[in-house]
Parts: C-alpha cells; structure tokens; sequence
C-alpha cells in the first residue's frame, strides 16, 4: 500500500514537470539549446518528452483525481460498483496518531487510477501506469542530465596543463558535523 500511494505521488509528480515543461517556454529553450552539440538534436528531444507525455492522455485526469488528491464520489462511482473488488470497511489503529491508518481509502483511490489508466481491466491499468513512470521518468532525468552536463561543460574554463585543484578530504566523517546547537558568546 505504501508502494502504490508513493507511486501514486511519483506519477502526479511527473505530470506537474510536463505542467512546467510545456508552460514554461525558458526551460523548453534551455533543452533544445544545451541538450547537444548536435543541431537539432534538443529540438527533437523536447518533441520526444512532448510526445511521451501525451500520449499518455489518462495522466492529467489521474493526476487531478487520484495521484495528489482523492477522488469524489462522483468520480469514482464506476470503481465503486466494480464487482470484483471487495470493499471491506479497515482501520488499522495505532497506540499514535501517525500510526493510524485507512487502508480503503488508499484501496479506493488506487483502484480509480488504474481504471483510469486502463478502463478496460484495473490491473492492466497499474502495469500501464507503472512502465508509464519508469519510461517518462527515464526520458526526462536522461533528458535533463545531459543538457544540464553540456550547460556545464561549455561553460567551464580549462585548466592549463600545471593548474592543480586540490580539494581537502576529511579523515573521519566525525569530521564532517554541524552542532545542532549554537554556542553563542554572551556580548559584554
């Protein structure tokens, strides 16, 4: 269950970078521009993350109805009078507050977005949905790896043959620590 409801956040997560990408021309420039050296080439990759995203029609209405909310009534009757899943009222109580849990809602809420994703037959619906994240996840961290690392590179300066970076290691990660609490010199 914690799996779906963080693959259910992965893929609203997902939409809302396409929301941005398709938006907000400046980062569509930037990839068309840096992605290669290669003319044409970032261009063809912003077509290709457009393409990826778009055909995947069902995420926008799993994003505004599953992914980083729950579905209404309304929305979801469908999944509701689907007469292969047994809608068995759970609460997993905890001793704490955070340990309570509702595990039918997230049931439900899962449910309506692999029906969504496929309406044809739920469990299709979460395959679909999951090599969905793994090739547009893929596609766009791939993406913006290389342009960021062509960015980089195009605009560093070389070094001549005797310049040396010399950058200290510490010899212990006990080394590598911040006080949580500051000592401060009273001022006199």
């Amino acid at each position: 269950m914690q799996t779906l409801l963080v693959g259910r956040l992965f893929l609203g997560k997902l939409h809302e970078f396409y929301v941005v990408f398709r938006d907000v021309p400046a980062l569509r420039a930037f990839v068309e521009t840096h992605y290669s050296t290669t003319a044409g080439a970032g261009a063809a990759k912003v077509a290709e993350i457009e393409t990826s995203f778009d055909s995947h029609t069902w995420l926008r209405k799993a994003r505004n109805q599953s992914f980083l909310h729950y579905p209404t009534l309304g929305q979801a009757t469908g999944t509701l009078e689907d007469p292969n899943v047994v809608w068995d009222l759970a609460i997993i109580h905890g001793r704490k507050t955070a340990n309570t849990m509702y595990p039918t809602a997230d049931v439900f809420a899962n449910m309506h977005w692999f029906k969504i994703a496929n309406p044809h037959n739920a469990m299709d619906g979460l395959a679909d949905a999951l090599d969905a994240a793994k090739g547009l996840a893929l596609l766009v961290m791939q993406a913006l790896e290389q342009t960021i690392g062509h960015f980089v590179h195009r605009n560093l300066q070389d070094l001549s043959e005797h310049e040396v970076i010399r950058m200290p290691v510490r010899e212990s990660i006990y080394d590598l620590r911040m006080n949580y609490f500051v000592n401060v010199e009273p001022r006199r």
